[in-house]
């Protein structure tokens, strides 16, 4: 968890030291002794990234939870991804980002087919194991 939160912190770090040699980025940065944390940086050319940040008890361990955003502009079309990255991995969203196709309802059918009808072994079964 601790690699999530470096790398987010080194990737704010390096958007802030690049938005720094242009003029006018609006910059707010954050970060508390508890662990928690804020960063909001936009430039003039429509890049925006929003990061929040806080400690977190994942079962009998401690770990980071960051959720936040990142926009940009190319060709005049708007690309924004929110994203929550925490115990279960990076988790992007975002329309741009490709999703996999729907089950196909037969499949759905037999699946809630078998939840439905479990496995029951056989006397004969048994004795062939046995």
């Amino acid at each position: 968890m601790h690699s999530i939160l470096i790398v987010c912190l080194a990737f704010g770090i390096a958007a802030v030291n690049c938005a720094a040699a242009r003029d006018g980025p609006v910059l707010e940065s954050t970060i508390g002794n508890d662990g928690n944390f804020h960063l909001r940086l936009e430039d003039a050319d429509g890049t925006k990234i929003l990061e929040d940040g806080h400690l977190k008890k994942a079962g009998d361990k401690d770990g980071e939870v960051i959720e936040g955003l990142f926009s940009f502009i190319k060709d005049g079309q708007t690309f924004e991804t929110s994203f929550t990255a925490d115990e279960n991995g990076y988790q992007p969203k975002g329309a741009h980002i490709p999703t996999p196709p729907p089950v196909p309802e037969a499949i759905v059918r037999a699946l809630e087919y078998i939840a439905k009808h479990p496995a029951v072994q056989s006397e004969k079964l048994s004795s062939i194991k046995g």
